[in-house]
């Protein structure tokens, strides 16, 4: 089966985007379970639990429903894409799956563990201009449609340049990277443009790119 970007688990997630710890070892505990149950799992439960978990990580939203509406809306897309787990960590699904041959327990709670991970990465999109945003611009999380209020950098390129691909060229700014806790705003240039204006930033901002237009 083909190695997909993952996430496990999406929990309560409450007006001031905190994760009451209780609530979310629970529900966890839960789904995991449930899974175990089936054996003969192709790896589709799996791939869908660390999915949620890695936007729970990686994402901040206006609330519960604009989380669950988020999932609901792009977890398929995931399960279609060609190792886009191993685009942004090094762990994959694959090696997951292998553990759970030799413990099914130790297999799921270590591919959920793992894929915290991603947090600690970086995109492979290299820094265009430093403390620079532009426009027109497209807002991703902050004020955006997605429901997102904040992101890291990494979620920021994933947006861009997977699940918004059709509105975004694969230039993006986001001060994450300059925040305390690795989150911050995320801008796309838009598909229907081709150039933009930059601008100094006050916020940290940094514009990076993986497309020749910039």
């Amino acid at each position: 089966m083909v190695n997909v970007l993952s996430c496990a688990c999406a929990t309560a997630v409450v007006a001031s985007n905190t994760i009451p710890s209780g609530m979310d070892e629970m529900s966890l505990m839960q789904v995991v379970q449930q899974v175990k149950t089936n054996p003969e799992s192709d790896g589709g439960d799996i791939d869908a639990l660390m999915f949620r978990q890695w936007v729970l990580d990686n994402g901040k939203f206006d609330n519960q429903s604009a989380m669950d509406d988020f999932i609901t809306q792009h977890e398929h897309k995931s399960f279609g894409s060609a190792s886009f787990l191993d685009a942004t960590s090094e762990i994959s699904r694959k090696a997951a799956s292998m553990d759970t041959k030799y413990d099914s327990s130790k297999g799921f709670e270590n591919a959920i563990r793992d894929s915290r991970s991603l947090l600690a990465k970086r995109s492979a999109c290299r820094i265009a201009y430093h403390n620079q945003y532009f426009k027109p611009r497209l807002n991703l999380c902050g004020e955006s449609f997605t429901g997102l209020t904040s992101c890291t950098e990494v979620f920021c390129n994933v947006l861009t340049s997977f699940f918004y691909q059709s509105s975004c060229h694969h230039v993006y700014y986001t001060n994450a990277e300059n925040t305390d806790n690795g989150f911050g705003m995320c801008r796309c240039m838009p598909s229907s443009t081709y150039t933009i204006s930059r601008y100094g930033s006050s916020l940290g901002n940094n514009i990076y790119s993986c497309s020749s237009l910039v």
